[in-house]
């Protein structure tokens, strides 16, 4: 199915989105995330440096492990609010409460069956992680139906245009974060501290987000006459993009583990934390361009969404990426402790790797907002090869970053030749 094929049903709507009032829009609610992003990041930073300041690389790894599984639920987390976003984005009143009833429902169910197996499995994944425990991983699966939950919440509120109490649950969820997990890391309870302060956080802020949805009277809920798409095509686009961005995102922490000894891989878990500062910094821009593509915009406006998100994305990437590069050398056995300061040179070939992997997620996403899974295969092709390539032909850190770039540049051509297509 081409571009043509699925704004045609949105022609007489089309002219109710003004390109200016979109650009507007897209470019006041990105700043917004954006700040919210760089609070909530800072916050989770801060979170890395007292657990990297207070911990052996060896526990920073098992840590970072469990960051790293949690980010791996986003496939199924994100799908759920993507989901909602659509459907809500063009839905009446009525349909867009429907709609979240019937996901919060499913996102519960899958939530309890994600929660149980990870629970009884983590005896299995410590083992062969080389973890010290298997309790974390158990703490892990507590949060997850309330991390599910949240997500249909956020989904609402993002379809509804509602970007500022969108942006108050990354804060609220940074901060309990923070707050839960270092004061658990102080008492002494280690990798099961954070665990918990993450689970915590989860919990927190499902209740949060809840709170602002019904906050919400039903006057106030802005309704589009654009023709809903069908649920199940959405949803398909959804997670083979988002089986892609688990594959790219955080393949890389899981083979260090296993590649690398444990040091090793923990020094590689502090380079890591730049890639995924660049990508969810970001997806703040995605998560402002999406609810407009989905709404019905015709060819035009959608190219003048992208291209306006283009410059927002690479404005964000390539100003970290020259940070990184210019301090993060000196800097990193400043913060992090010596014993990482191997992580310095690694930092900004990582970011631009990120980088690369950040503008081919764009246009996927916008691809999916419209109902087309093309391009989001080709984003899981990418995860294969570059899954294979670190397999068969790494045998440092330093290659495994560089291998990342070269792979990352050729998956964001193969994106844009398919989203042409």
């Amino acid at each position: 199915m081409n571009t043509a094929d699925q704004t045609t049903s949105a022609t007489d709507t089309a002219g109710a989105i003004e390109a200016g009032g979109d650009r507007q829009s897209i470019g006041s609610a990105s700043a917004l995330l954006t700040v919210a992003t760089l609070v909530a990041s800072g916050a989770n930073y801060a979170l890395n440096l007292v657990l990297a300041r207070w911990m052996t690389p060896s526990e920073f790894g098992d840590a970072n492990l469990i960051v790293t599984l949690m980010l791996g639920l986003t496939a199924v987390a994100v799908s759920l609010q993507l989901i909602a976003a659509q459907q809500v984005s063009s839905s009446t009143a009525l349909d867009q409460q429907i709609a979240r009833e019937r996901l919060l429902r499913r996102s519960w169910i899958i939530g309890g069956l994600v929660a149980l197996l990870l629970a009884g499995a983590s005896p299995i994944i410590a083992t062969i992680s080389s973890s010290a425990s298997a309790l974390p991983f158990v703490l892990l699966a507590v949060g997850v139906p309330a991390y599910l939950a949240q997500s249909v919440e956020r989904g609402v509120l993002q379809g509804r245009l509602r970007f500022g109490p969108l942006a108050s649950t990354l804060v609220v969820e940074a901060a309990v974060r923070l707050g839960v997990a270092v004061a658990l890391v102080a008492a002494g309870f280690g990798v099961v501290g954070a665990t918990a302060g993450i689970s915590i956080s989860f919990v927190a802020t499902w209740w949060w987000s809840r709170r602002c949805v019904a906050a919400q009277s039903a006057d106030d809920v802005e309704t589009t006459t654009a023709v809903p798409m069908d649920t199940r095509l959405v949803s398909q686009a959804t997670m083979i993009l988002l089986i892609g961005q688990i594959m790219i995102n955080n393949g890389d922490v899981v083979l260090a583990k296993t590649l690398f000894d444990a040091d090793v891989a923990g020094v590689y878990s502090v380079a890591a934390l730049i890639g995924r500062a660049v990508f969810f910094l970001s997806w703040s821009v995605v998560t402002a361009a999406f609810p407009h593509v989905a709404r019905g915009a015709s060819q035009a406006v959608v190219a003048d969404i992208r291209r306006q998100a283009m410059r927002h994305v690479l404005l964000i990437c390539g100003s970290l990426t020259v940070a990184v590069a210019l301090f993060a050398p000196p800097l990193t056995p400043l913060v992090f402790g010596a014993e990482y300061s191997s992580a310095g040179p690694l930092f900004a070939p990582y970011a631009l790797a990120t980088s690369f992997f950040a503008m081919a997620n764009l246009v996927a996403s916008l691809a999916v907002a419209q109902g087309r899974r093309r391009p989001g295969i080709v984003v899981v092709l990418g995860g294969i090869v570059q899954t294979t390539l670190l397999l068969a032909l790494v045998n440092s850190s330093t290659e495994m970053v560089w291998l990342q770039v070269m792979a990352m540049a050729g998956l964001f051509v193969a994106v844009l030749i398919a989203d042409r297509k």
